[in-house]
């Protein structure tokens, strides 16, 4: 499935736990709050897109969704229960 850094995983979570598409500064705000030491999520979310645990969909504002792939690598899993 390939190798994911801890901070692209924390950011799979908190994507998955929210259970909607995200704009790039719906995000940044929430991984502020939840995990400060991350500071830039672009890169993170360039990254997870290449991997395809991620896509995104270009308009006024990017927003993102996570694929299944992205589900089963954060770890939450498709039998809990997700949207």
């Amino acid at each position: 499935m390939g190798e994911i850094t801890a901070s692209e995983r924390i950011v799979l979570e908190l994507i998955a736990i929210q259970g909607k598409r995200m704009t790039t500064k719906e995000i940044q705000i929430l991984i502020t709050q939840k995990e400060p030491e991350i500071e830039e999520v672009e890169p993170l979310l360039q990254s997870l897109q290449s991997h395809h645990f991620l896509r995104s969909e270009e308009g006024i504002t990017t927003t993102w969704h996570i694929t299944m792939r992205g589900l089963l690598a954060s770890g939450i899993g498709v039998n809990s229960g997700w949207p």
